[in-house]
């Protein structure tokens, strides 16, 4: 009977032989336990952090990933977070450029609009000058 486990014990033998590569599993976010306005307020901050410069840096380190390193998609996942905020960031800027845009150039054709009308009745008036002599100024003694 000990003789069929003799084989098992063999294949065990190899198996720890095998080096397995070590992966790095990406950390388990805890619950957050904030309430939902503390958690927006704390996101809303976050965007702010965000500058040109912190975009400029987060890109850079990005572009690190590629070049130096073979396991680029577990080190993109340390930035993940980063990126989603730049991103929400700028569809944010993108939204309000884009409204304050159409009220500019709502504001623009309506002056452009007066500014016709304006002239149009300066135009309309200037014949009538021909009519008015000025008073010449009476030197004051």
């Amino acid at each position: 009977m000990a003789g069929r486990f003799e084989g098992f014990s063999g294949i065990a033998n190899t198996l720890k032989g095998f080096q397995v590569p070590e992966t790095k599993i990406p950390n388990i976010p805890l619950p957050d336990k904030r309430s939902r306005a503390e958690r927006r307020e704390d996101f809303e901050k976050e965007l702010a952090s965000l500058d040109k410069e912190a975009l400029i840096e987060l890109r850079d380190k990005i572009q690190d990933i590629y070049e130096h390193s073979e396991s680029h998609e577990l080190k993109l996942w340390e930035y993940k977070e980063d990126l989603e905020n730049s991103v929400i960031k700028l569809i944010r800027y993108i939204d309000k450029f884009e409204s304050l845009n159409s009220e500019e150039s709502r504001k623009i054709e309506l002056k452009k609009k007066e500014l016709k009308l304006d002239a149009k009745h300066d135009w309309s008036t200037l014949p009538l000058s021909k009519y008015v002599k000025p008073v010449p100024n009476v030197p004051s003694k």
